[in-house]
């Protein structure tokens, strides 16, 4: 058996394979989506993606015949799982990093089933129709990522503007692809009318909904402090109560003991991408038994500019707190969610032992 038999053979264990050791991979070298690199690899999977489209249309033409055609329909699935499945792997990374999985897990369970899906799907790959309608997925995804670091803003209009381009890129490509296999297309065009018009329409209740994260930005660090004060250096430092390293619930779930009087600091870290400034704000409500519902007290807001690696801090201070359970969730000015830390504040009238810890 030759080695090209062999890697035919077993291609769909490859496959598995390689879908593995490209999440990981994805995971290690997808560091910031503003950086160059992570542009490059991103763009070569759409490519790569685009490519294996055509040339599945172009298989189910006419214009290729014989021996080729047969090797193009046999392979076509398998490229278009790897090109497919490495994109939605970066995607998976870069989403899930902004995601806040209270507001988002609907989302983050969608795009985990549209990369781990991959295996389940490998029959629907040789369907040309299934293909065009995942790239259009795939270039959706791509404008919403990278559309706020081109304009360097994110609003609504951003993602109506990556919503726009996304059509008028796939409209193009079927325009082409129509001229150079019209007879593979025609047959198809009307139920692929219907179902990219159904996949824009979902993605942008999920957007309007704030069910998909406010990507790029990312919370790298959020937290509730007894005080927090920026040194002349710029630094950062930050007194909280002693706790244990294995004490995973004063972490996770803090009790803090407050003093008649005390006001709290909330301080968060948020990645950008350079070049992109925008409003952020600290939600602080509290949670009334009575009504079995979280009330916010306070909405307060200040502006963060992108490029630093361990995100722009900032803080919020708030004086009048009461006994019970708290949160604040960091969000952005439509209300989409980066995340929250919840806290219960228990009123005593001997200041708690502080330590001072620095905030990078």
């Amino acid at each position: 058996m030759s080695i090209r038999e062999f890697l035919f053979a077993k291609r769909t264990h490859l496959m598995s394979l390689v879908f593995f050791v490209g999440f990981i991979t994805d995971n290690i070298m997808l560091s910031r989506i503003d950086v160059l690199w992570s542009s490059l690899v991103l763009l070569a999977y759409l490519t790569i993606a685009l490519m294996t489209v055509f040339f599945s249309a172009l298989s189910r033409s006419r214009l290729v015949s014989g021996s080729l055609s047969e090797r193009i329909v046999s392979w076509s699935p398998f490229v278009a799982q790897f090109a497919f499945g490495s994109l939605f792997s970066g995607y998976f990374v870069f989403y899930t990093r902004s995601a806040s999985f209270t507001s988002s897990w609907l989302f983050v369970v969608l795009l985990g089933a549209l990369f781990l899906g991959n295996e389940f799907f490998k029959n629907y790959y040789r369907r040309l129709e299934f293909q065009i309608n995942i790239l259009f997925v795939a270039i959706f995804f791509f404008a919403t990522l990278y559309m706020p670091i081109v304009l360097g803003q994110m609003d609504a209009w951003v993602f109506l503007a990556s919503g726009g381009v996304s059509l008028v890129g796939i409209i193009l490509f079927m325009s082409f692809l129509s001229r150079i296999v019209p007879e593979v297309i025609r047959g198809m065009k009307v139920a692929l009318r219907v179902s990219l018009g159904s996949v824009f329409v979902v993605i942008n209740i999920l957007y309007f909904t704030n069910i998909i994260p406010p990507i790029p930005l990312v919370l790298k660090e959020a937290g509730i402090y007894h005080l927090v004060l920026r040194t002349a250096r710029g630094m950062y430092q930050a007194q909280t109560e002693h706790a244990p390293w294995y004490n995973l619930g004063a972490r996770y779930h803090p009790i803090v003991h407050r003093t008649p009087g005390e006001s709290l600091y909330f301080f968060s870290a948020v990645f950008a991408p350079a070049r992109l400034s925008v409003p952020i704000f600290h939600e602080w409500q509290y949670f009334d038994s009575s009504k079995n519902e979280w009330v916010t007290t306070d909405r307060l807001q200040f502006q963060i500019v992108g490029g630093r690696d361990g995100g722009y801090r900032g803080y919020s201070v708030k004086g009048s707190v009461f006994a019970g359970e708290w949160r604040v969730r960091v969000v952005t000015e439509r209300g989409q969610s980066l995340g929250q830390t919840k806290f219960t504040v228990v009123d005593v009238s001997t200041p708690p032992v502080l330590v001072t810890n620095p905030r990078n």
